[in-house]
């Protein structure tokens, strides 16, 4: 039902906050919609006392009305590191497992659950479909100048299709000028431009990217059909939210989305200096 989804995303939203298993009980946060689509999908933004959070899911509107409408959030009794561990790549390590009744994607830096950390949480309910992908991170503190460079990872996923994958990362923050660019890709797509950064508190976001999907990438279908990226529109413009986390920058998270109605292309960066 589509109760039970928003509470799953609800309930995926608050556990990101706390840290890695619940350190605290209960939390206070503010919800703002960034971007909102035809399929009530979207994006917002979610401050916690030290968290800022990204995130685009099924159901934006309602995710955010809850979250706004209690003072205090009892958070999930979540811990990142009960998920095993199925991917390593590029010093980073990719966990899944079931999470509320649905699967959970959880990607972070070895070693480091706390300090900024993605989540991909998918989810069915009698035929509702319910998802949600989190970028989480410490709020930004410090005063950088000058240029900047994250190595990192980036995820993306056909929202129609099983098909996803894990790429690289590199993103340039310059400071001093209040601008990033970002080269990012995987064996079959990628995420190239630039965008625009604040440098006071972090925040960074684009509408001028391009997303595509590489030569030899070739898609399949639900139905077994297959198309080669030469016969695919090949590159589209997105948009990405994120924000520069930790203390003294160390670390940066964001979402990714193509640019229309409904976006057909969705993901998520990570990446530490």
């Amino acid at each position: 039902m589509k109760k039970a989804a928003i509470g799953t995303i609800f309930a995926l939203a608050v556990s990101g906050c706390g840290g890695g298993g619940g350190k605290v009980s209960e939390v206070s946060a503010s919800a703002a919609v960034i971007r909102s689509f035809a399929d009530e999908t979207g994006v917002a933004r979610l401050n916690f006392p030290d968290v800022q959070m990204y995130l685009h899911s099924s159901d934006i509107s309602e995710v955010v009305k809850v979250l706004n409408s209690q003072s205090v959030l009892p958070l999930s009794d979540v811990d990142e590191r009960d998920f095993p561990v199925f991917m390593k790549t590029n010093g980073y390590e990719l966990r899944e497992g079931e999470f509320d009744g649905g699967f959970l994607i959880i990607i972070n830096k070895e070693g480091d659950v706390v300090s900024a950390e993605s989540m991909i949480g998918l989810a069915e309910y009698d035929d509702v479909d319910a998802f949600a992908i989190m970028a989480v991170g410490n709020n930004y503190t410090g005063n950088l100048s000058g240029n900047y460079q994250y190595n990192g990872v980036f995820y993306s996923e056909n929202k129609d299709i099983t098909q996803n994958e894990l790429g690289q990362m590199r993103l340039t923050a310059d400071f001093s000028n209040g601008t990033f660019s970002i080269d990012a890709a995987g064996d079959e797509t990628f995420l190239q431009g630039d965008g625009f950064l604040n440098s006071r508190n972090g925040q960074l976001s684009s509408s001028e990217l391009v997303f595509g999907q590489t030569d030899n990438s070739v898609t399949v279908f639900p139905d077994g059909s297959t198309e080669t990226a030469d016969e695919i529109e090949n590159g589209s413009l997105a948009s990405l939210f994120g924000t520069i986390t930790g203390e003294n920058g160390t670390s940066l998270v964001g979402v990714w989305h193509t640019i229309e109605n409904i976006p057909q292309h969705r993901g998520t960066v990570i990446g530490h200096r």
